[in-house]
């Protein structure tokens, strides 16, 4: 397929999301003409006129994955002859039923195509808004704090970007809804833009609407299930052995990063999760951050910073100098993280083993840890939903 813009290709969806709207207006000007009793002769011109707008943007509509929209106005007087037949048989409970149905047909045709659509869109936009949520974190990262709030640093993105890249988001999210959030204090905030709003910023309106748009794009689909009834399974009796290896081959590299993101959203010791620059960017070793939180009943919680590095590595495994080069490009970072989480569907090699065990035994900073990918098959084990929604079956 011909490459296409991402702007160019909202812009087909909003003229979609645009005739859908249309669709609704059309259906609210016919509904009221609806007969609620026996009547005939109601299928005016005005009527007629109605139906050929309703049939002419159903027409223009394009089809979702092959399947397009069928819907057509009802004629009145049918409905009114179908009235008249079930009262004849005695059947007004049913034949109010069926007449329901058949009469909102149309409404529920609007309604499933526009589902789709969104859900569509949602996809369609879900890679850039973690790009834009990931530079907003980069840059709110890197202010500093002063005695009256906090400032950008010198050479930074600043007041402009965030003006930018939020208006950006509103562009991505389309209808989606962000209410319940900070979203009009952000704007409030960026419209002053002084040093008490920039920290009223970083610590209450981006960590509340980061939190929704992460959920928005994170929303689960439904996964394609091949019984009809699982009791069948059952009753089945099922026999052999279960195996929690996993096909990591049919991941790709940004899915194994949202993989880790979404296994670190299930654990409830792990806070403020962030993208940290796009997958295969020369991100200084860097894919994750995240806050580790300890509880210790005698001298309370404590937030860790931890640097989550995520790599696709099938074909080798992780030696001692990719572990070196990762170490000393964390070192350029402003935030100090005092652990460094190495994840990956492959392996580490021997010597990087050895390596990680003398450092931990000289006690050396950040600690090290290492996620190989039977970690993370026992991990998944037991979150069946993320598993399930990752890998289609096992090796």
């Amino acid at each position: 397929m011909e490459e296409i813009d991402l702007s160019a290709a909202l812009e087909q969806f909003d003229r979609v999301l645009a005739n859908i709207e249309l669709l609704e207006k059309t259906w609210e000007r016919f509904e009221p003409h609806i007969p609620d009793s026996i009547s005939f002769g109601l299928d005016t011109d005005e009527i007629e006129q109605i139906r050929r707008e309703f049939t002419d943007i159903v027409e223009s509509m394009p089809a979702i994955d092959g399947d397009r929209l069928e819907a057509e106005l009802p004629i009145l007087d049918d409905i009114s002859h179908m009235r008249l037949e079930y009262s004849e048989a005695g059947l007004e409970i049913e034949g109010f039923r069926n007449l329901q149905d058949y009469i909102q047909e149309p409404k529920k045709a609007i309604d499933d195509y526009k589902f789709r659509i969104t859900k569509l869109r949602r996809r369609l936009v879900r890679n850039r808004i973690e790009q834009v949520v990931g530079e907003i974190d980069a840059c709110l990262r890197n202010t500093l704090e002063t005695s009256h709030g906090r400032e950008f640093r010198e050479n930074r993105p600043g007041w402009s970007f965030l003006s930018d890249a939020l208006d950006e988001l509103d562009r991505l999210r389309g209808q989606e809804s962000l209410s319940d959030t900070r979203l009009g204090d952000f704007r409030r905030h960026i419209h002053f833009a002084e040093s008490h709003d920039l920290r009223d910023i970083v610590e209450m309106d981006w960590p509340s609407v980061r939190d929704a748009l992460v959920d928005q794009i994170f929303e689960g689909e439904p996964l394609f299930v091949a019984v009809a009834d699982v009791g069948d399974l059952v009753r089945a009796e099922p026999t052999g052995a279960v195996t929690s290896r996993l096909a990591w081959s049919d991941l790709s590299a940004t899915s194994f990063e949202r993989l880790i993101f979404d296994i670190l959203r299930s654990a409830r010791s792990y806070e403020n999760i962030e993208w940290l620059m796009e997958i295969n960017a020369p991100d200084r070793g860097r894919d994750l951050s995240v806050d580790r939180v300890v509880v210790d009943d005698l001298t309370g919680t404590k937030h860790v910073h931890v640097l989550v590095q995520c790599r696709h590595w099938l074909s080798r495994s992780i030696g001692v100098r990719n572990l070196n080069t990762l170490l000393e490009e964390v070192g350029l970072w402003s935030k100090n993280f005092a652990v460094v989480i190495v994840v990956t569907s492959g392996r580490f090699t021997q010597n990087a083993v050895d390596w990680r065990e003398q450092r931990e035994l000289k006690g050396s900073f950040p600690a090290v840890e290492f996620w190989a990918n039977s970690h993370l098959e026992h991990l998944l084990a037991s979150r069946p939903a993320i598993r399930a929604q990752y890998f289609e079956g096992n090796e």
